[in-house]
């Protein structure tokens, strides 16, 4: 079992610092790089269980996670980054959180300067703010649990189960 701590340790590492800038905005990628870097998670899995490739073991890729005692990749790096945003929400007012939130509130700021032509961009805070508050269970109880003083432990146990039960 430690060997596999060891190892579950040592590929998350590998691929979120492999992966780059793209991890850090991991919530902007589309369905498709998801599906293709928790693949290749997967894959990864099999190369260290010894597990042949599925297409000649018949084994499917939730039987290796669940052999490899993990869950998907996508779903750990969201329980990160809605960590990460209650913790930049409990701050206090400083450049890191005035960029994401306005003044006093857990609401996302408004983006300066003016829109641009087309599509509107997906933004970090966007996406991330829209999984905290179906993590809280409304707006209303995310205020709460991210207000002047709430425990950064609450949020942090919330945003986990939340993520890792998607």
């Amino acid at each position: 079992m430690l060997q596999l701590d060891v190892s579950s340790f040592a590929l998350i590492l590998i691929l979120t610092f492999a992966a780059g800038p793209c991890c850090h905005h991991w919530s902007t990628f589309r369905a498709v790089s998801r599906r293709r870097l928790d693949g290749f998670y997967v894959r990864c899995w099999r190369k260290i269980l010894r597990i042949p490739a599925s297409y000649y073991s018949r084994v499917s890729n939730k039987t290796v996670l669940d052999r490899a005692d993990s869950k998907q990749l996508s779903q750990q790096l969201l329980a990160q980054q809605l960590c990460y945003f209650g913790k930049l929400a409990l701050r206090s007012n400083g450049p890191a959180r005035d960029s994401v939130f306005k003044l006093g509130a857990v609401f996302l700021a408004e983006r300066a300067g003016l829109r641009p032509r087309g599509r509107p961009r997906d933004s970090w805070g966007e996406q991330v703010f829209k999984h905290a508050v179906l993590a809280a269970g409304g707006v209303d109880k995310l205020a709460q649990l991210l207000s002047p003083g709430a425990s950064l432990g609450t949020w942090r146990c919330k945003a986990r189960v939340y993520a890792l039960e998607l």
